[in-house]
């Protein structure tokens, strides 16, 4: 909402099916109360944000490089059915592995390179993923 607000050009659209509300009085943004998919990318998108979205990870990832858009996803915890039985070190590898494959994915997908940012100044001991073209 802040970000719609400062925008001066083009629209936010937000998928995230934890949304509280849908109802925005700003043009240039459209809320859904909906899971993102492949196929809900507009024609024009530009970049991709994901904030913590557990299963939608590799869906925003997958979209993005198989549609030239770049993205940054600020990653979360495990989905709580695959977390049942992961401890912290088992989940530390498991989002290596992860990364990992995006990494591979965004190099053969000419989308530039992986880079990872911390967020432990915020609290925050979850990565932000994003690639960046040179």
């Amino acid at each position: 909402s802040i970000i719609s607000l400062e925008q001066k050009t083009g629209s936010i659209t937000v998928y995230d099916p934890r949304l509280a509300y849908t109802d925005t009085n700003q043009n240039n943004l459209k809320l859904y109360k909906e899971k993102f998919y492949k196929s809900k990318l507009s024609k024009n998108c530009e970049l991709i944000i994901g904030v913590q979205p557990y299963g939608g990870t590799e869906t925003i990832v997958k979209t993005a490089c198989d549609n030239n858009v770049d993205f940054m996803i600020a990653l979360g915890d495990l989905p709580v059915s695959e977390n049942d039985f992961t401890n912290e070190y088992e989940y530390g590898s498991v989002q290596r592995q992860f990364i990992n494959k995006v990494k591979k994915l965004v190099k053969e997908s000419n989308l530039g390179e992986l880079r990872e940012a911390e967020l432990d100044k915020y609290g925050s001991m979850y990565p932000v993923i994003y690639n960046e073209r040179k």
